[in-house]
């Protein structure tokens, strides 16, 4: 077990998986804010094969918006893969990264242990995309929320440490 410390957040992206427009986010543990890692880019063709959470057409509610999140923590990397659907709900998948030759060439696994949602760190920067969601794709009672929206929700992103 570790003591708490703050880690720093940096925001990369946007990019598109499919449809669905990904505000990229980056958490690192001590000492690992120099490492060599990919661009969030470099997630979308292992994203657009994860499940169904991103398949194209696959979401009759989706919204075409969500976050990723790369920790690259003390005992490895993590990718967390979240999309807004039905207005008020998210859809999540967690998975392990690595890579051999070139932080281009990751190789993406569902985490062995499906029912971790998040760890503390992860859970400040998905606090704040909520709040943004909140703000402003359910600010409008029709029940989607429309492209301005979309544009407000995807421009608002966490910055400093958590």
């Amino acid at each position: 077990m570790q003591a708490y410390e703050s880690r720093e957040v940096r925001t990369r992206g946007p990019f598109t998986v499919n449809d669905v427009a990904l505000k990229a986010y980056e958490i690192f543990a001590p000492g690992r804010g120099d490492d060599v890692r990919p661009e969030p880019s470099a997630f979308a063709s292992h994203l657009r094969d994860a499940g169904d959470l991103f398949r194209s057409g696959s979401e009759q509610f989706g919204h075409g918006a969500g976050f990723v999140i790369a920790h690259y923590a003390r005992d490895g990397n993590y990718l967390l893969a979240s999309r807004w659907c039905g207005l008020n709900m998210l859809r999540h998948r967690v998975f392990t990264f690595a890579w051999k030759d070139s932080p281009a060439a990751i190789e993406l696994a569902p985490l062995s242990m499906p029912d971790i949602i998040a760890c503390v760190w992860e859970l400040e920067v998905i606090k704040f995309e909520r709040d943004q969601w909140v703000r402003t794709a359910m600010r409008d009672a029709s029940g989607a929320p429309g492209a301005e929206a979309l544009e407000r929700y995807l421009g608002a992103a966490f910055a400093g440490a958590v």
